[in-house]
């Protein structure tokens, strides 16, 4: 009976884990899900802050990479990069770090 009880918990564990490890594989997809690339977000950092900001997201910081406004935003404790075409508005790339 005690090693049946041992199994059962080992077994329990394990798939406690598994547990964990698919819900944080599936945050990153579901954060970038919010923004796609071609969705359209403004043309100026103000507008791109707004946009973000009405998503949710607490905008931290822009700078300019390959001519393209970049935007970093935390929403659920995950950063989300955000390349803007400046001419267009439109959403060229993103990128999740948890």
């Amino acid at each position: 009976m005690v090693v049946a009880s041992a199994n059962r918990r080992n077994l329990l564990m394990k798939s406690l884990h598994w547990i964990a490890l698919a819900a944080a594989l599936t945050a990153a997809p579901a954060l970038a899900a919010d923004v796609a690339t071609g969705d359209a977000l403004g043309k100026t950092e103000a507008e791109i802050s707004a946009s973000l900001t009405a998503m949710g997201y607490d905008v931290r910081k822009f700078k300019m990479e390959d001519g393209l406004i970049e935007a970093y935003a935390v929403k659920d404790g995950a950063t989300l990069e955000v390349f803007v075409d400046p001419a267009t508005g439109a959403v060229a790339k993103t990128k999740v770090k948890s």
